[in-house]
């Protein structure tokens, strides 16, 4: 599966060995409250299908809890220890919004003063973000995967939290998820739905019309079934499949879209044919 993200997964645990690391060491009896930890750690890990990860947990400032669980090499049979490196990507936002939340609790930083205003930032410092903006990460990363997903069998599902895996597109999107229905039967598999508003007819006609693309003209057209197919010289016609906004997957072309661009006073003027390795702009025929 394509860029498979678990929505808690090795990363996001391994994140916390860093944290930890200039810590205090534990004192004799802190981890007595972390009782049956490794049972846990052994049935999530079984759950998620994950084949190693690490756990740091800092209280007080001390350590309490610095373990590797698993493998790192399946092939080696290497085990996870606590210095395991682990890619966390962006993760370290997360991180970082907790570190200004102390601060701020501390009176040391103001969520609505900008950030160079704050800190002794060199050239830098001319940005204007706020703390506060910083905090949108917690919530912006999970509520991308919120929305309804389909699967021909089973019909509709909603995510709102629960345990799925989640699939990425070629430029990053969520295009789908697995999620575990039946005991007895492999992860279902359902394809992420665009906004039902993306099929309003409507907006639909909005976006018809004839596209310069250099001396090529492509046509875009609305089916009698509510479907948008274009139409380019020397090539078959191909169906758009609504994504999100004013973006339309090309139906049978691996990475192959089509953004509708509008000007000021929400009118289409141009449109945009991204393709793996280059984006094409194409300008609205009047």
């Amino acid at each position: 599966m394509h860029g498979s993200v678990p929505l808690l997964g090795a990363a996001s645990l391994a994140a916390l060995v860093t944290a930890a690391s200039s810590a205090a060491p534990a004192q004799p009896g802190a981890r007595a409250p972390l009782a049956g930890l490794d049972t846990f750690m052994a049935a999530t890990m079984k759950d998620w299908k994950m084949p190693g990860t690490a756990v740091a947990v800092v209280k007080g400032g001390q350590v309490v809890l610095l373990e590797g669980y698993g493998l790192r090499d399946l092939e080696g049979k290497m085990p996870v220890t606590p210095r395991t490196i682990f890619p966390i990507a962006s993760i370290t936002k997360s991180f970082t919004v907790a570190a200004l939340a102390s601060l701020a609790a501390e009176g040391k930083l103001d969520w609505d003063k900008p950030v160079h205003e704050q800190t002794e930032m060199g050239p830098a410092g001319t940005i204007v973000s706020t703390a506060e903006d910083l905090s949108h990460y917690l919530r912006m990363y999970l509520a991308d995967y919120v929305g309804d997903y389909e699967n021909p069998g089973y019909g509709l599902v909603k995510i709102e939290r629960t345990k799925v895996m989640f699939d990425t597109g070629w430029g990053g999107e969520i295009s789908g998820l697995a999620i575990g229905l039946e005991p007895q039967v492999k992860d279902i598999v359902f394809a992420r739905m665009a906004d039902r508003s993306m099929r309003d007819r409507a907006f639909l006609e909005s976006l018809a019309g004839t596209y310069e693309v250099g001396p090529n003209l492509a046509s875009v057209t609305l089916r009698g079934d509510g479907v948008l197919v274009l139409a380019v010289p020397g090539q078959p016609v191909r169906e758009l499949e609504p994504v999100s906004g004013t973006t339309f997957a090309v139906k049978g072309l691996s990475g192959y879209k089509m953004e509708f661009k509008k000007d000021a006073s929400g009118r289409v003027t141009e449109a945009a044919f991204h393709q793996p390795g280059t984006t094409l702009l194409a300008r609205r025929k009047q």
